[in-house]
């Protein structure tokens, strides 16, 4: 049986805000990518390691995802995975 993700999720991505403006980093947005699963407990991330300032959310038009949904991290080393998060970097394969 062939079931699309489209079919049983709904599928959004993020976006990465330059990280060569060090305006958008050092604020109190908690910003998840692959490298905070090594501190997950359970797949569950508490803390991350980057923080995005307000200017680093607009640069990604806003976009937060709701705290305790479930995400798939799209990336070839953790595809499949699902995690409860605020925010999800989506890396491609």
């Amino acid at each position: 049986m062939k079931v699309l993700f489209k079919e049983i999720c709904e599928m959004k991505s993020g976006g990465t805000p330059k990280k060569s403006n060090s305006l958008f980093y050092g604020g109190k947005i908690p910003w998840v990518t692959i490298s905070d699963f090594k501190n997950s407990v359970n797949d569950v991330i508490y803390k991350t390691d980057q923080y995005l300032t307000e200017d680093g959310l607009k640069e990604i038009n806003n976009r937060i995802f709701p705290k305790g949904g479930y995400y798939g991290l799209i990336c070839a080393s953790h595809f499949g995975r699902m995690v409860p998060a605020i925010t999800v970097q989506m890396m491609p394969l």
